[in-house]
């Protein structure tokens, strides 16, 4: 099997966005760039086909038109493999930066790599180096990538040479800014590439207060989770991290006592040392399924650490489905969804989000689903909070009498506190699996200076198809602009598209 990123089965997954039958606000200008319009409350979505003869990869580039404002950008990658579709991973639009710290771990059968986008008129170079988990750096080495090139690989792979059986972290510094996404990649019992996406720590921001929210968790019945910490700075951090339940809708939610790591406890302590990270994993044991939130609570003086969750499905000692959670604050988001509607026949898609409450005291928040043209579907609905608690939900749970299959927006409004939010995204396969990503959601803004974001990995043909959702986050403004393919030579990458 190749272990190139461009070509091994486990960098991308997508979907097939095609069935509500509404029709995007997309003008087609070529194979490598498309116009779109986007309006307030909306959004738009296109999907290549994955009929070439040979895989296509390489990035996009989104770029506002002089005026507008930035939409929300997520690609979501699907792979089939021997016509089922065994992967999807949902990648947010990545701003530019120059230094960023991941979560690496590369051992038999799981696999972590990074695509770096240039977008800049001459080469950049890059730097990097690794650090285990005991604070040690090894590893150093640097490469360049071309005027508007891109390169995506596996971190044990060249360039970066970082060996096999390593847990830790990988950091890289670029002359000029980039994009870049990481992904991990489980090879599971059935040799089938399961891919999620994990955060990349930009080092220019150091976040302080406490705490962090991850706002979902999954224990139980099949399900596990690992919690992954990582360093930003240059000495050890430490600090509790606590899973929480649900609660009652008018109470406060408890810590929930877990065994994490091979041992039991509600509270659980974590020295982090400069520069690396730490894995805290349930064990997936219990009969019946714990739902809720992962606070972190540094101590006192320290800076937070950047988390993540990855919650794993196994089915029959099969690992199914991957997902990772990111921590996301704010009062008010917008998030892409789309539903086919309720039941598990092969090609159900099912849109859900899972929404933890940052207060102490119970909370009202308020759902509000649009069409993807921005108009209103008259479908509103409230739903408590308990303290410190935590609810998962279904987009046909929420608005049970809405018409389906769907695709919109959803406006997702706290009373008071600060939410930390994740969309989830469902699929039943050609084998009735269950396949989960996440879909990241986007604060609600108003209107600031547009700039240019990037996908910095696409892919399509050999089982490949990458869809691209782009959507209005900013209040009372229309979103307009084009996206452009580009291949890893930086040259016009021309993609078959409907």
């Amino acid at each position: 099997m190749m272990r190139n990123l461009r070509h091994h089965v486990c960098f991308l997954f997508v979907t097939y966005l095609a069935c509500s039958g509404i029709q995007p606000l997309f003008a087609q200008l070529s194979t490598s760039a498309l116009n779109f319009v986007s309006s307030d409350r909306g959004g738009v979505t296109r999907n290549s086909l994955g009929n070439q003869n040979s895989i296509s990869v390489g990035y996009g580039r989104i770029r506002p038109n002089l005026g507008s404002v930035t939409p929300a950008g997520i690609a979501v990658y699907d792979y089939r493999q021997g016509g089922v579709l065994v992967s999807e991973t949902g990648v947010p639009a990545s701003a530019f930066m120059q230094s960023g710290r991941i979560f690496m771990e590369a051992t038999s059968g799981l696999d972590t790599g990074i695509a770096i986008a240039n977008p800049n008129s001459q080469s950049v170079q890059v730097s990097f180096y690794f650090t285990d988990t005991a604070g040690v750096d090894f590893g150093a080495g640097s490469f360049f990538i071309p005027a508007n090139g891109q390169i995506a690989r596996f971190l044990a792979e060249t360039p970066f040479g970082g060996g096999r059986n390593r847990e830790g972290t990988f950091t890289f510094n670029s002359s000029l800014p980039v994009g870049a996404v990481a992904l991990r990649t489980l090879l599971n019992e059935r040799g089938e590439p399961l891919t999620t996406t994990i955060p990349i720590a930009d080092l220019t921001t150091t976040v302080s207060g406490s705490p962090d929210i991850l706002p979902q968790f999954a224990e139980g019945a099949g399900w596990s989770t690992q919690v992954v910490l990582v360093n930003t700075t240059d000495f050890t951090e430490t600090g509790v991290v606590q899973f929480f339940e649900q609660g009652a809708l008018t109470g406060v939610a408890n810590p929930v006592t877990l065994t994490v790591n091979g041992q039991p406890g509600s509270s659980l302590p974590y020295s982090i040392p400069r520069r690396s990270s730490v894995k805290l994993a349930t064990s997936g044991l219990p009969a019946s399924l714990t739902v809720g939130s992962v606070w972190i609570f540094p101590d006192t003086g320290m800076p937070l650490p950047v988390s993540t969750a990855i919650f794993s499905y196994r089915v029959q000692g099969v690992t199914v489905s991957e997902a990772g959670v990111p921590s996301e604050f704010a009062t008010r988001f917008r998030m892409y969804v789309e539903t086919t509607g309720p039941g598990t026949l092969p090609g159900t898609i099912q849109s859900g989000m899972a929404v933890a409450n940052s207060d102490s005291f119970p909370t009202s928040v308020t759902f509000e689903l649009y069409r993807l043209d921005g108009t209103f579907t008259g479908f509103a609905t409230s739903r408590q909070i308990a303290g410190r608690g935590q609810i998962s939900v279904f987009l046909h749970e929420l608005f049970p009498t809405a018409t389906f299959p769907l695709q919109g927006i959803v406006r997702i409004i706290s009373a008071g506190p600060q939410l930390s939010v994740v969309g989830l995204r469902t699929r039943y396969n050609e084998r009735r699996s269950f396949l989960m990503t996440t879909i990241a959601p986007s604060a609600e803004i108003p209107a600031v200076l547009a700039t240019e974001t990037i996908f910095p990995q696409i892919v399509d043909s050999g089982g490949y198809v990458t869809s691209f959702i782009l959507y209005s986050t900013t209040i009372g403004t229309v979103s307009s602009g084009n996206l452009s393919f580009f291949s890893p030579a930086g040259i016009p990458l021309f993609l078959p598209m409907q």
